[in-house]
């Protein structure tokens, strides 16, 4: 995970994480049928709200799917993904998602809606 999120997420500081986050890339997990040209982002219901997936890594989702072998792998047996800019990340989010970053890694981060949705206001 990049330092500045590390360390804007210590500070506590809306603004410096969702400053961090922008600056960052993500790989999501294609989800998507194999027909299709779009993709689609894996979305996992944690606790009482839905929340997008992603990763800082691509060794952080290898870890997550060691954890969930249901996830989607391509035609060679690999984890299908995608990036996408940080910025798209957080401000593409419906307003009752969350995010998950890193899930099952030592770096995990689990933001509410309520959260991401103050996030997404210090984005703009």
């Amino acid at each position: 995970m990049n330092d500045a999120l590390i360390e804007a997420i210590k500070n506590e500081s809306t603004e410096e994480i969702s400053a961090a986050i922008l600056q960052t890339e993500f790989l999501c997990i294609d989800v998507s049928d194999g027909d299709q040209e779009d993709t689609s982002a894996l979305v996992m219901e944690l606790g009482n709200f839905p929340a997008i997936v992603g990763f800082t890594s691509e060794d952080h989702a290898g870890t997550f799917a060691e954890y969930f072998k249901d996830v989607p792998l391509d035609e060679n047996d690999e984890l299908k993904c995608f990036t996408v800019s940080g910025r798209e990340f957080l401000t593409s989010l419906p307003r009752q998602f969350g995010l998950a970053i890193n899930l099952e890694t030592e770096h995990e981060i689990v933001f509410e809606p309520k959260f991401t949705r103050a996030l997404k206001k210090a984005a703009h």
